[in-house]
């Protein structure tokens, strides 16, 4: 099986020539890498090129006239590549030198795996590990996986990060284009378990850096820092229920064919939770309680949200909102 590198890049030449370099110094070496360039302003591109002029690799660097912005410039670099499996890369991170070896053998072994993603070393601008890995930061354990339905633990949160995934080529042609409702890691990755297999690897495959620029990370913070977060986070939770219920939708009618009576069951359940979330902003504050109290006790806090966290947040969002007249 070919593999492609399919690596976005804006503004990143601080870091391109470590990633670059790290994907080249592989054990197994992928057949091509590509490079989608959302219209750089600096030097990304005159680095990327000169490390890559100088390697066995074939390569393909496009720049895009104008900003695509991240999910586009990803289903842009996707489609540009040849390869069976497509490994997505970030610019600013760092792999693993057997990150390609371990993963293109677990879609060796199991011919019906469509996305295989691994754990992460969280580090800071300097590549300092932060104490902490990605999966840490995501409540997530491979066992989960073991022992839940994918789709069940994805209508929950999303555990699969662009930066540590490879997908084979038959996942992204099934899923084109990319939702406007969905990050692209996401979108692959609730798809893919209509498609095949997801495999998870605990170990951590690349240093995944967190720094101011980041489009999109992930940190742990120590308790008082998550509480000061738990309640700033009230004031975006309008933007949060309109989200969520707008990507469950999405993926409900984009695979309305697929999905079989239990799925469709499941998703309808998950989007009819987020649509009750929604209306929170809109109803007296007892009836909101009701509507808290009710999926409490359904258990729909617990499973399509962040438990009984969340649902006191929402009773301190009842409290602090505007009032409804």
């Amino acid at each position: 099986m070919k593999v492609s590198v399919a690596l976005c890049t804006y503004n990143g030449e601080r870091y391109i020539e470590e990633q670059i370099t790290s994907i080249l110094n592989q054990s197994i070496k992928p057949d091509e890498i590509v490079i989608c360039d959302d219209n750089s302003t600096d030097r990304t591109i005159q680095l990327a090129k000169g490390i890559l002029v100088n390697s066995t690799i074939e390569f393909t660097i496009e720049v895009n006239n104008t900003n695509k912005g991240v999910i586009k410039n990803f289903q842009k670099a996707i489609e540009l590549t040849k390869g069976d499996i497509i490994f997505l890369s970030d610019q600013d991170d760092i792999w693993n030198t057997k990150k390609i070896e371990l993963i293109k053998s677990e879609f060796e072994k199991d011919k019906t795996c469509m996305l295989t993603f691994t754990d992460a070393y969280l580090v800071n601008s300097k590549r300092e590990k932060l104490g902490v890995n990605l999966w840490d930061t995501l409540e997530f354990s491979d066992q989960m996986l073991k022992n839940s339905n994918l789709l069940d633990i994805l209508l929950n949160r999303c555990i699969v990060t662009g930066a540590t995934m490879a997908i084979k080529r038959e996942l992204f042609n099934n899923v084109k284009p990319f939702q406007d409702s969905w990050i692209h890691d996401g979108w692959l990755a609730i798809n893919a378990p209509l498609y095949g297999t997801v495999k998870a690897i605990k170990i951590p495959l690349i240093e995944y850096r967190q720094h101011d620029n980041n489009v999109i990370g992930a940190t742990k913070v120590n308790y008082f820092e998550r509480v000061k977060k738990y309640f700033e986070n009230i004031s975006i939770l309008d933007n949060v229920r309109n989200t969520r219920y707008n990507r469950y939708k999405t993926f409900y009618d984009f695979n309305s064919e697929k999905l079989d009576n239990e799925m469709k069951s499941d998703i309808s359940k998950c989007i009819a939770f987020w649509d009750n979330m929604r209306k929170m902003s809109n109803v007296h504050f007892l009836k909101g309680l009701v509507i808290i109290v009710t999926n409490t006790f359904r258990g729909n806090y617990k499973r399509y949200y962040t438990g009984l966290r969340g649902a006191i947040r929402d009773v301190v969002y009842l409290f602090t909102r505007k009032v409804v007249k």
